[in-house]
């Protein structure tokens, strides 16, 4: 298939929601969200080429104190 070209990174507090959406270029090492408040978030990212958004990664749970 088409190698991703850009990355989107989701998160809510509840698992499948995106309340934070950040879209990365493919060469992008490292994200972050600024001002969020502590709690417990849900992330999963897609890679997004000429065909579209892909399917979700794998939902990883990240507690920010």
């Amino acid at each position: 298939g088409d190698a991703a070209l850009r990355y989107r990174i989701e998160a809510g507090v509840t698992s499948g929601s995106t309340a934070l959406v950040r879209d990365m270029i493919a060469s992008d090492t490292s994200a972050s969200f600024a001002g969020v408040p502590p709690g417990q978030y849900f992330v999963r990212i897609r890679g997004i080429n000429s065909r579209g958004v892909g399917p979700a990664s794998n939902e990883v749970r990240i507690v920010v104190p």
